[in-house]
């Protein structure tokens, strides 16, 4: 099972890698898909504390939450990929 750092190091790269800033961006139930089913909700967590601090961005659409990378935040992201 990977820690809570390393979850969150592969969320941000997988965000990173997909290129999802801003205008593109991943609707909420696609965001936990390529974990594991019993990691599914700590990534989900682990995404709400991200937001919180300021790595990730979180707006309402029409039907679900979309997500993307603050791009403001971009060489803090990309440092903690690192």
């Amino acid at each position: 099972m990977a820690s809570d750092s390393e979850l969150e190091v592969l969320l941000l790269a997988k965000l990173h890698r997909n290129g999802v800033w801003g205008a593109h961006h991943v609707c909420e139930s696609s965001l936990p898909k390529g974990f594991a089913k019993h990691e599914r909700k700590r990534v989900m967590e682990l995404a709400e504390k991200l937001r919180r601090e300021g790595l990730l961005v979180k707006r309402p659409s029409s039907h679900e939450y979309q997500w993307f990378l603050n791009i403001m935040r971009k060489e803090e992201i990309e440092k903690r990929i690192r």
